[in-house]
This record gives structure tokens, sequence and C-alpha cells, in this order.
């Protein structure tokens, strides 16, 4: 009697499970959710050009729903649909309002802001046989030197364009600020351009240290990177000079952006009209085509042919003085760093001036965990001739977000899942999407089963190679 009673009491719950699913209302957050990229999603168009079969993506998953039992089965639908696109960036989480760690007042400030001490596991130069640590203990940025044939070759190694929490601790220690009676963001934005400081000041000492020995060429390691904040373009300007451009940027057509432009335009010319007359012409040379942006960002363009395999005669996307971090493809110059405006035309500014830090040969080592802003730091020294990148071709996450990551998010209507989307395309110098990856100039075997030993290995025997290139 009691394996009965507990048989059913076991059943219950399925029983109460099939009756609350419901078919007809994932299918109908199917096509909420195609009709979300096709209106707000900018790489939609760049999977059609680069031959990705939008129709069949659409009908393996609207058979597979046709199959569904269970919303653990239609979860696993859904995410393979956006997995067979190949972003990154793109994706959808089923607790549409997970806690936030930053308001969790009993944790660690540096924790609470995201930094992070994690151990470096994906260092492939560090490994090479001979290699000379010149790190002092808790560093976060690393470096050494290591002997290719008769060639001195310093490292620099990467692991994160995010500053670590050891170095977060250190700046509260040392100059942090004081809680703002204003609110938490002024708090935690004093902290992260703070803490960015800090860790640009750590790659400049490196980097003054390997230049003491006159290596004949920098490696700058940053295979397993998975990228993190603007520093990758202060430091790929620091390493690479005058000639390295930011890549431009394109934006989806829609309302939000379309007043998010409007809004930065009426805040550059507010915070311009006292400006001296030199200033108001730089910035004017970005606020006329921004207004024109912003109107143009309202006509929108429908990409739901493309679902069906048929082209479409428009793009939905704008273009304008958009590029990564910020209006402008290089830094503002250094006696305005300070003014009100700049931090609007560049969101670099509020590291303050960093110049030239290496001058001489520079070889930069991805694989296939280098990804977004770690990316965009091999593209702007690879579009610019500064760098000979090597290794195996990087991940491919493109642009994330440039309003927001859930700002730029969309709620489905009846399982309330979010839907993370990218809110901006990353454009190379040759018009490609850099969602494609980073191709290296010179392809070394990695697999993703090597050990750090072998993957050591075969660096090891690319480099002799590499240094003659």
């Amino acid at each position: 009697m009691k394996r009965r009673v507990l048989t059913a009491l076991t059943l219950m719950p399925l029983l109460a499970h099939a009756q609350t699913f419901s078919r007809d209302a994932w299918i109908a957050d199917f096509e909420q959710l195609k009709t979300l990229l096709a209106t707000n999603y900018p790489n939609l168009e760049w999977h059609a050009k680069r031959g990705v079969d939008l129709p069949d993506n659409v009908a393996r998953a609207r058979a597979a729903l046709e199959r569904a039992q269970s919303d653990e089965e239609v979860h696993g639908i859904f995410e393979r649909f956006l997995a067979r696109l190949g972003d990154a960036h793109l994706s959808i989480e089923w607790d549409a309002n997970p806690p936030d760690p930053a308001d969790d007042a009993s944790l660690p400030d540096c924790v609470r802001f995201g930094f992070r001490d994690d151990p470096d596991t994906r260092a492939i130069a560090s490994h090479l046989e001979g290699y000379h640590d010149i790190s002092p203990t808790g560093a976060t940025i690393g470096a050494g030197f290591v002997t290719v044939g008769d060639q001195l070759v310093g490292v620099l190694r990467v692991p994160s364009f995010v500053p670590s929490r050891t170095q977060c601790e250190q700046y509260l220690r040392e100059q942090g600020p004081k809680p703002a009676a204003t609110g938490l963001a002024p708090y935690e934005e004093a902290i992260g351009t703070g803490v960015s400081r800090l860790w640009l000041a750590e790659i400049e000492e490196r980097l003054r240290q390997l230049g003491a020995r006159k290596p004949a060429a920098l490696l700058v390691d940053v295979a397993g990177n998975g990228g993190g904040k603007q520093l990758a373009i202060t430091l790929s300007r620091m390493l690479g000079g005058d000639d390295v451009r930011a890549p431009a940027l394109a934006f989806v057509r829609e309302p939000v952006r379309a007043q998010e432009l409007a809004n930065r335009a009426q805040q550059l010319a507010d915070l311009t009209r006292k400006a001296t007359r030199p200033e108001r012409d730089y910035v004017a040379t970005v606020l006329l085509p921004l207004q024109a942006a912003a109107r143009a960002a309202r006509d929108s363009c429908d990409l739901s042919p493309l679902w069906r395999g048929v082209p479409v005669p428009c793009t939905n996307l704008v273009s304008g003085p958009f590029f990564a971090g910020g209006l402008v493809d290089r830094e503002v110059p250094d006696a305005w760093l300070g003014r009100p405006w700049s931090s609007e035309l560049s969101a670099t500014a509020e590291y303050g001036p960093h110049a030239r830090a290496w001058t001489g040969r520079v070889i930069v080592l991805v694989d296939d965990g280098s990804a977004s802003a770690t990316e965009l730091f091999a593209a702007m020294l690879q579009d610019a001739h500064a760098a000979l990148i090597i290794g195996a071709p990087t991940l491919g996450a493109g642009c994330g977000w440039t309003m927001g990551q859930y700002e730029s998010s969309r709620i489905l209507d009846r399982s309330r899942a979010r839907v993370m989307i990218p809110d901006c395309a990353r454009l190379r110098a040759d018009g490609s999407n850099e969602i494609d990856g980073i191709q290296p100039d010179v392809l070394i075997g990695f697999r993703r089963a090597d050990t750090a030993r072998q993957r050591a290995q075969r660096l090891a025997t690319a480099l002799p190679g590499v240094l003659v290139r």
C-alpha cells in the first residue's frame, strides 16, 4: 500500500507539469523571438550574407517545438536556435530578473562590482621552455622573457581586459572614493575609472621592465582572454601609436537607439555651449553627423523575410560617427581630455593621457578563447599593420553592448524569458563584421584538448619562423 501511495505522489508533479506545458504559448514566444531578431539584432544581415541557412534554422526549431513535451525541452530548442547563429553575445536567460550582486551590501565592494581574481589557466607563452618570469608577486599583468634561437623575446601576459579584484582592493586601500550620497552608480563608476587607471599603470610598468632589456620583439599573450572593458582600445594605441584607429560601429534602426543618439547630440551641444571656439569646431565635426544619424535611426527596416530566405531591400543598420569606444576613431587630444565633453566623445578619455609605450616589434598570440574586447584589440593592431597576429582563429564574439546589457535586452511575453541581444556591430577596415573572428596572420594548430605543455610546444615550433617574417 505504501509503495502505491508513494508512486502516486511521485507522479503528481509530473501530471501537474504536463498540464501546465503549453506548446502554443511557446510557439508564440518563438515567433516573437524571430521578430525581435529581425528588428533589434544588428548581425542578422551578416549571418545571411555569410551563408547561414536561416530558413533551415527556423524549420528545425519549429519541428522540434511540435515534438516537445516539456518546458525543459523547449529551453534547449531556443538555446540551440540562438547558438546556431554563432554569436557569443546572443543568449536567453530563463530567469529574467536574477539578483544583482551590486545590490548586496553585505558583499565587499570589489565583489559587488564584478572584480574577480580568477586563476590564469589559459596562458601559453609562460609555459615555453626557458621562460624567465619577471612579474612581481600578486601581479595581475604578467611579464617575462624567453630566448628563441639567439633572439630575446619579451612576453606580456594579459589574461583579461577587466582589472582584478586585487587591483580593486589596492585602489580602495590607497585612494578609493567614499560612497556617494547620490547613489550607488557614481561610486561604482568612480571605482571603475580608478581601477582601470591602476591596470594601465601596471601595463606601463611591465612594458618599461621589458623594454629595458631591448628584446627583438614583444609577444603579447591574450590567449583565453574573454574580453572586458575599453582598456583594450587604450592598450592597442599604447603598442601601435597614432596609426591605430578604433573600428567603425553600426547600430540598429529602432526608436530606443534614435532617442539615445538624439540625447547624446543634445548633451554634446549643451556641454560645448561655453567651450572655446577650437573646441566647438572640433566637436562640430561629430555633432552634425550625429544629429543626422539620430534622424536616420527612426527609419526602421524589418528583416523578417530573411527567415524565409527572401532578400530585403533595406538595411536595419545606421552608420554615423560611431566607433569602438565613442564618437571618434582616435583619442581626444591630450589638452582636452579633462573637458566635460571629452567623455561624450571617447569612453577612454576617463583614463587620462597614455602615450605610446612600445616602439619595437609587436606579436599578438590569440586562440579560440580570445573574444570580444580581445578581438577588438587584435583587430585594431592587425588593421593598422602594427602587429603580427599568430595562433588560432578567435571566438567571434564581435560587438556587445553600448547602451547596457540589460537595457538592450527584451522580454518574451509568455515565458517572461529575457533575450540578451547585442546592440552594435563592429566593422573591420575591409568592411567585414568582427563577429567572424580574427584570422591570424600565422596559424598555429592549437587543439581544444591540448595541455598547456602541448600548446607551448606548438608555439615554440612556430616562433622561429614568426621572428624572421
